[in-house]
């Protein structure tokens, strides 16, 4: 299916052009709908419930915080290696935030907006849940290595934005030492309403409690790659061609000036070979890692009908299956399209229709694919449709 959860979606009615060059990286914003069911298919109370109850989460993904009180989920687990919901219920009651980390790993409306922040950004996305009880405050003040929106799911929450205190230098984001003291300037304060996004900066630092009901919010952590990580994926693509890059450092080269004189020599012979191959091979390999994070539909195409005989012909309406990040190849001898954990490949002749698919955005007929015969435009379709890159619309 083709899933409604997209960034154009997710910021509506702020067009995520906008999004990008007036608040990215600068400055905290609200997206207010007046809508509060907009989330509802995201999660909700309920799925909460049941993923503790019966999905068996992960137990580094689930713990409970109330001010500088932790606790792991291992303190609720039973001998069967269920949760201990009425003990987990009565922390709840007593203030406890329960905290949710990597939802895009369970629930498939929550992936899909996930990658579909990936494809249109290209940034890893990690999203946790935070339940937090009224009248509760779950984090102290502080601040994220990395940029969050924020959606409120259910109920409401107050957050407090200390704009002020200026934004923690990228360099000692680093540090980790995420949570802040208690001198701080006064806060901008808003209320988020179940339907609102918030969009943070990484390095300000925020707030946030509850009302007088329970909150549910969502928080979707962009990770985009930083230069340390461009130029370490240009030594390792490096490391492929030149011996050098993999050299041992010698015996006792801590106390030896002539030594690390000549590896400074060569560190710096190294850092002027990364010319734009090396950048090209780089941003490749992070393309690479981002392309294996998507995930295509299960694979119920497998006893459908869609590769019986005559069950796929040139008037068929197809369309990419969204969110769905992929990109053509060139490959020894002919081409590849890679999407997921698949790469499907074909003569160079299809170089064509292989682009085309790859860029398709809007529904189209299989006779509108470019450069092959019919017979190689249907084998094609139904190859991807079963490898879950397409899927097949209605015929009007």
């Amino acid at each position: 299916m083709i899933h409604d959860q997209t960034a154009a979606w997710l910021f509506h009615p702020l067009s995520t052009d906008r999004f990008l060059s007036d608040f990215w990286a600068k400055e905290h914003h609200v997206v207010r709908r007046g809508d509060p069911g907009y989330f509802a298919g995201l999660f909700s109370a309920q799925a909460l419930e049941e993923f503790l109850e019966y999905g068996r989460p992960d137990p580094a993904g689930v713990r409970l915080v109330k001010g500088k009180e932790k606790k792991e989920l291992a303190a609720y687990r039973l001998g069967n290696g269920a949760i201990d919901m009425v003990a987990l219920r009565n922390d709840f009651a007593a203030g406890f935030t329960i905290i949710l980390n990597g939802l895009e790993r369970y629930v498939g409306a929550v992936a899909a907006l996930a990658r579909s922040l990936e494809v249109e950004l290209n940034f890893e996305t990690q999203v946790n849940a935070y339940i937090t009880p009224p009248g509760s405050q779950g984090f102290l003040p502080h601040y994220d290595d990395h940029d969050v929106i924020i959606l409120q799911i259910e109920g409401s929450k107050r957050w407090h934005i200390y704009e002020q205190e200026g934004d923690v230098p990228a360099s000692e984001l680093q540090q980790r030492e995420l949570f802040v003291g208690e001198d701080l300037s006064p806060a901008t304060q808003l209320i988020l309403r179940a339907g609102d996004v918030l969009y943070v900066p990484r390095g300000r630092v925020h707030a946030a409690e509850t009302l007088d009901e329970t909150s549910i919010h969502l928080t979707l952590g962009i990770h985009p790659p930083n230069m340390l990580e461009l130029v370490k994926a240009a030594l390792d693509t490096m490391a492929i061609r030149d011996d050098r890059v993999l050299e041992r450092l010698p015996p006792r080269y801590l106390n030896d000036p002539a030594q690390r004189a000549r590896l400074a020599g060569l560190a710096r012979e190294l850092a002027a070979m990364i010319d734009d191959r090396a950048i090209g091979d780089a941003v490749g390999a992070i393309e690479d890692s981002l392309l294996r994070r998507g995930r295509c539909p299960p694979a119920g195409r497998l006893v459908d009908d869609v590769t019986g005989s005559g069950s796929i012909t040139e008037a068929s309406r197809l369309a990419r299956n969204q969110p769905l990040y992929a990109r053509v190849m060139a490959l020894p001898g002919g081409v590849g399209l890679q999407f997921a954990q698949t790469l499907v490949t074909a003569d160079s002749n299809h170089r064509d229709a292989m682009l085309f698919l790859s860029r398709q955005k809007e529904p189209f007929r299989v006779a509108e694919i470019p450069g092959i015969s019919a017979g190689e435009r249907t084998d094609l379709a139904r190859k991807l449709l079963v490898d879950g890159f397409l899927v097949q619309m209605p015929a009007d």
